[in-house]
């Protein structure tokens, strides 16, 4: 695999943020210190990493430039224990589990909340159909929370969170950057972003096209994506950050084999995977609106989103399509109490999520066998 990048103003240099907490190391004489504690927002509050009283990993943008592909997520998780992932053609189409939970399907899973920039990508079911919202170029870094972690989000996070986080614009006027890997099976992948901060905005624009064949027979996937994101911080307590995004991904899909196939060939596709050419196909824009405010003990956090979907999946029987609007919204207050250097801290938090669903779908016979 080869990758290179291509920084048409100047090189965007990332802070390490892998470190759970400061400490100091002492060999001999030498002391090193450590530069920041880590904060993990994934809770549905801001604490250090050190103060969480269930299993968390954060996956820093230091692991995370040095990843070979940037394509999907499944790279930069491979390193938090407990998660299991099965990537379907080497693309993005993923089926990914926490501690044995995140039921198989034919697509995407259950029991696992995954957020991106605080806008979730469970449907109100709990189902995430695909990791497709999310540009591994675009990600600055990703939180896992494994078990307890349920009871933050409901009935779709009884495994854990993924909560990923995007990149910011370096504080200048205009900055840009553009890439691009290619790799074995006919992959490739060319990405470009530019953004900037302008008085009390800091914007972000990032767009990719990827395309491979995968390593199976019929396991082609090409995607588009477009991700749009600008935060107004016109003080500490403030912050307001609108968010577009648009993506559209194909994937064909081989099915499965049995065992007798396999010792045959385990490259091949199931027989009516070619002569009916079964794949699925993504296309979906989300709108959304997220906010922070902080008082002087008291802390207010929301979102309001929309998402439309347009979902085609061709099995051996029938095309399916399905038009899918997801529109939701959130609402949390935290009152805090004491001082950080306290004996006794108390905080106390409440809140309200809001998630529905309308589904039209229709189906029509598969004729395309030969």
């Amino acid at each position: 695999m080869k990758k290179y990048v291509f920084i048409p103003i100047f090189l965007l240099f990332s802070s390490i943020i892998i470190f759970s907490q400061e400490k100091q190391i002492s060999r001999d004489t030498l002391t090193y210190k450590l530069p920041e504690d880590i904060v993990v927002t994934a809770s549905r509050l801001s604490i250090p990493l050190k103060e969480i009283s269930f299993s968390a990993n954060v996956v820093g943008q230091d692991f995370l430039a040095a990843m070979p592909r940037s394509l999907s997520i499944d790279e930069g998780l491979k390193i938090v224990p407990g998660i299991k992932i099965d990537n379907q053609s080497n693309g993005n189409r993923l089926h990914l589990s926490i501690r044995g939970i995140g039921i198989l399907t034919e697509r995407g899973i259950r029991g696992i909340k995954i957020i991106q920039d605080e806008i979730p990508i469970n449907d109100p079911s709990g189902f995430a159909p695909d990791f497709f919202d999310i540009d591994m170029a675009n990600v600055d870094r990703i939180e896992v929370l494994r078990g307890p972690a349920a009871s933050l989000y409901g009935g779709s996070s009884a495994g854990g969170i993924v909560n990923v986080i995007t990149k910011n614009s370096p504080n200048t006027p205009l900055f840009g950057e553009v890439g691009g890997s290619y790799g074995s099976n006919n992959f490739w992948k060319g990405y470009g972003q530019f953004g900037g901060n302008v008085k009390d905005v800091n914007y972000r624009i990032s767009f990719g096209r990827t395309m491979g064949d995968g390593y199976r027979v019929h396991t082609h996937f090409w995607g588009n994506s477009v991700y749009a994101r600008a935060a107004y911080i016109p003080n500490s307590n403030i912050k307001i950050t609108p968010i577009l995004e648009y993506i559209n991904y194909y994937h064909e899909n081989p099915e499965g084999i049995d065992l007798q196939q396999y010792n045959v060939d385990p490259k091949q596709a199931n027989p009516d995977a070619v002569p009916y050419n079964e794949y699925l196909q993504t296309e979906r824009t989300t709108a959304g609106l997220t906010g922070l405010m902080i008082f002087e003990q008291s802390e207010v956090q929301f979102n309001v989103y929309t998402k439309r979907t347009l979902f085609t999946e061709a099995n051996n029987h029938t095309f399916n399509y399905r038009t899918i609007q997801t529109p939701g919204t959130s609402f949390q207050y935290s009152f805090s109490s004491g001082a950080a250097e306290d004996f006794f801290r108390n905080e106390i938090s409440t809140g309200i999520d809001l998630q529905w669903q309308k589904i039209e779908e229709h189906r029509v016979d598969n004729n395309y066998a030969v």
